[in-house]
């Protein structure tokens, strides 16, 4: 008996589905024997893989491949701080499991949660990372299992970003990893094992004062048994905006303003010759019609994600090794006219590992490193800055150049749009996050089946900084005149502005003893 890799799978059943008695497991080979007459079917089972039926023709020996099921029903379900049979939970909890978040190539995997599990609702902000840049410092040393303060672990729109929010059962649920309570909403969906919702008062009862709230609980890949199995897994996609405005041309926009002054009473400001201009195009300085936002936004923006694995290992020690890396575009335009970017990106780099040792039959360690890199980049006037400018100017407010090369604008507009995406400047945000998780677990069955000792223990250590620099161009208003031509010079010019900040630092140690 083989798995999806090829490698012998132990523990598999095998029964014969004429004699309902009639059943065997694999060993550690993946060997298995059974006795069954030619012609009858076996019934072939293990979890995560399809139940499959195979036709006895002979009794020499067969080899069976395993195939991967898509969607899991699991005998066993997470809860808090440990693992029950499934029959045996009496909670309200729901779970989706990795095959089903991996095929969204998103950036967190809240977004692959969306319609996936009741009651819980996902809600996105904005179309980019969000990233937290506020001033907030926090240490914290935690014995006993609650969070550090009332903030932490409870929300989405803090410590990690304000791109989405997302509540269960109209509250903001606790996060918690692999049983520790942790803001960590962008990881590589590879290494997430399953995400359960812990919806009830019954299921939750375990937080003591804060089990009123439902909690999201994270699992993350576990060690399995057999041979070393390597995995790799690439992505890439495009995201879209859910509709681009039409912008009026500038002659539309013309057309209708003076109509809607003529509504109120007024006299209207363009005559014909303006009507002409901007139809004809015949005077771009004087008459422009730029579509900023196709200036500006790219129709599309690209998304891709890299992972590999290793897993494996025997009845003494057991391990798992992954590495991911995740980039994502943004939807703003790159024209690469200075020696910094602008462009809006985001990178993402993640390292976990995790060791699983029987040191004796009833004595267990697991181990846990997790690492994690996240830099962005985006322009200095900022994208929620710059798209509520796009917003609120027309196409014929100002071309985009003048004929000397300077930046168009007048008294209306003093801040150039194309000059706030290119030249304004960037800022740079980076983050780094160490987690290391240590669970010792005794069990005492040689005394009272099913009686245990189970030691936690959990540091995270995390810093955000930011470095900012920006600066503001001028613009000016082409004129020609009886004397011939010139510029008339809006906006102030100020010098780059630098900026760098430690916006937030972090250490948080973990206790449970149960």
């Amino acid at each position: 008996m083989v798995d999806n890799f090829g490698h012998q799978q132990p523990g598999v059943k095998i029964s014969v589905m004429q004699s309902p008695g009639t059943n065997t497991i694999t060993d550690t080979s993946g060997v298995f024997e059974i006795a069954a007459a030619i012609g009858s079917k076996l019934v072939i089972s293990y979890p995560g893989y399809y139940t499959d039926n195979y036709k006895v023709k002979d009794t020499s020996a067969i080899r069976i491949q395993l195939v991967k099921s898509y969607l899991q029903d699991p005998a066993v379900i997470d809860v808090l701080y440990d693992t029950i049979r499934k029959q045996s939970n009496n909670g309200a909890v729901g779970a989706i499991y990795s095959r089903q978040l991996t095929t969204t190539p998103a950036t967190s995997y809240m977004y692959a949660l969306a319609g996936r599990l009741a009651g819980l609702r996902i809600k996105q902000e904005a179309g980019y990372r969000a990233p937290y840049v506020g001033g907030l410092l926090k240490q914290a040393n935690l014995i006993g299992g609650q969070s550090p303060d009332a903030k932490f672990g409870e929300g989405f729109t803090g410590n990690e970003t304000s791109e989405f929010t997302a509540n269960l059962r109209s509250q903001a649920p606790i996060i918690m990893i692999d049983g520790v309570q942790r803001d960590f909403t962008s990881l590589d969906m590879d290494n997430i094992e399953s995400v359960s919702v812990l919806k009830d008062g019954l299921s939750t009862i375990l937080l003591g004062q804060q089990s009123s709230r439902p909690v999201l609980l994270i699992t993350t890949t576990k060690p399995q048994l057999g041979a070393p199995r390597i995995s790799l897994s690439a992505q890439t996609g495009v995201q879209n905006a859910l509709t681009k405005p039409q912008t009026l041309s500038a002659y539309e926009y013309a057309f209708l303003y003076n109509e809607a002054l003529q509504n109120m009473g007024n006299e209207p400001i363009y005559k014909q010759a303006d009507f002409d201009a901007y139809r004809n195009q015949s005077d771009p300085l004087g008459h422009p019609d730029v579509d900023w936002f196709d200036k500006l936004l790219k129709s599309n923006a690209r998304i891709s994600r890299y992972n590999v694995g290793l897993n494996g290992g025997n009845n003494t020690a057991r391990y798992v090794v992954s590495l991911g890396y995740m980039n994502q575009e943004g939807m703003f335009r790159d024209y690469n006219l200075e020696k910094y970017s602008t462009a809006l990106t985001y990178n993402r780099y993640t390292v976990n590992t995790n060791v699983d040792v029987n040191v004796t039959k009833n004595f267990n360690v697991a181990l846990q490193l997790f690492g994690r890199i996240q830099d962005g980049n985006q322009p200095g006037t900022g994208p929620a800055d710059l798209l509520s400018a796009l917003y609120s100017t027309p196409n014929n407010a100002y071309p985009v150049y003048n004929p000397n090369g300077s930046f168009g604008g007048n008294n209306q507009f003093t801040n150039n749009l194309f000059a706030r995406l290119t030249k304004s400047g960037y800022t740079q945000d980076y983050a780094r996050d160490v987690m290391a998780n240590l669970v010792l677990k005794y069990k005492f069955d040689d005394f009272v089946k099913g009686l245990y000792f189970r030691m936690q223990a959990n540091t995270t250590v995390g810093a955000t900084t930011s470095i900012i620099r920006t600066k503001v161009n001028p613009v000016y208003q082409y004129f020609e005149n009886n004397d011939g031509f010139g510029y008339n010079a809006f906006g102030g010019i100020s010098a780059q502005s630098n900026a760098f900040n430690l916006s937030s630092n972090y250490q948080n140690t973990y206790a449970q003893v149960a």
